[in-house]
């Protein structure tokens, strides 16, 4: 591994063919906070009697932001995977949206599933509904045939094994969709936005200037200790400027890219919300991308079925006489199904 003093030399130099992520990781989280570097910086003795660990933190505590330096050159490393993530699963949520509001085959299946709930709900209050709520899909998996065996939504999506087999391909996006909290992607994209928001206020406290060799040079001719230390401070802040300043107007482009699908993807969350008769303020995507997954869970089972019929079918459910009414499916108006 470096001696103490390599590690030194190549952090002053902001070494990037040294200082790899796991290095940055261990130096940022081991270098003196300002009030350290102050202290460190005061120190009256000579650095020749500090040990190897104390004369490593003296050297790098004459260096002004060094620390924020360093953990901009650590978000070098960890930036560009978290936007691929986070640009995957909006693109993948913003995908399954279009694919659920455009499906010919979901809204025949779920036309099917109106018509078996206004079968069950005839003669009460919830009969002759025009439409199926999100939560109505849910509920049709709680109401059991005879036995247990079949539910409501696999019997009536049994009857279209044409649409079960479409669905599955019409909705490809809504599996990537559902595989994490749509908060944990959000998240994602803040944390984004805040690395680049601490690179580019660490780079605006550079100088502008592209003086790197006159400033080294500058260092040696200065006249008094503080003289050569602000030289070697203006030298390290163009080597951080040349470092870090591309990258940053990399992601500046590619970050502004994520924020434009952020918000198309919550116009496609509000907008599917509606499709379903929700409130597009309260309702939760998780959720409809949790009975959506369902949906094609079920379409796979019944297009199965269907090539295997079961007895009983929706005499299953009518046997069951007037219990069929208090705990049938409740449909309410969203997207009329004609």
């Amino acid at each position: 591994g470096l001696k103490a003093a390599q590690l030194c030399t190549a952090v002053l130099r902001l070494d990037e063919s040294v200082l790899n992520s796991d290095i940055l990781e261990t130096l940022t989280s081991l270098m003196p906070n300002e009030l350290e570097a102050r202290q460190l910086r005061s120190l009256t003795c000579s650095p020749a009697e500090l040990s190897e660990v104390e004369r490593f933190s003296w050297e790098l505590a004459q260096a002004p932001r060094l620390r924020g330096m360093l953990d901009a050159l650590a978000l070098k490393h960890t930036l560009p995977q978290s936007l691929e993530r986070a640009t995957r699963f909006l693109r993948n949520v913003s995908s399954a949206c279009q694919e659920i509001m455009s499906s010919d085959a979901l809204l025949q299946l779920l036309e099917c599933l109106l018509r078996h709930g206004n079968f069950l709900n005839a003669m009460t209050p919830r009969a002759n509904a025009q439409g199926v709520c999100i939560d109505g899909i849910e509920k049709a998996t709680s109401l059991k045939a005879q036995g247990g065996r079949l539910n409501l939504l696999t019997v009536a999506f049994s009857k279209l094994p044409p649409a079960c087999e479409q669905v599955r391909a019409d909705l490809m996006h809504v599996h990537s969709a559902a595989q994490i909290p749509l908060v944990d992607a959000i998240m994602e994209a803040k944390q984004v936005q805040d690395g680049y928001q601490r690179i580019s206020q660490e780079l605006a406290l550079c100088p502008l200037d592209d003086l790197d060799a006159d400033l080294e040079q500058e260092a040696l001719q200065t006249d008094g200790k503080k003289g050569h230390t602000d030289a070697a401070a203006r030298a390290l802040s163009q080597r951080f400027r040349a470092a870090v300043e591309r990258f940053q107007r990399q992601m500046q482009v590619k970050l502004g890219a994520l924020n434009a699908l952020l918000e198309e993807t919550k116009l496609q969350l509000k907008s599917v919300a509606l499709y379903f008769g929700e409130d597009p303020n309260s309702a939760d995507p998780d959720d409809i991308f949790r009975i959506i997954r369902m949906v094609l869970s079920t379409a796979e089972t019944a297009a199965c079925m269907s090539k295997h019929p079961t007895k009983g079918g929706m005499q299953a459910f009518t046997n069951r006489g007037a219990s069929i009414s208090r705990t049938g499916v409740h449909c309410s108006l969203s997207r009329t199904l004609s």
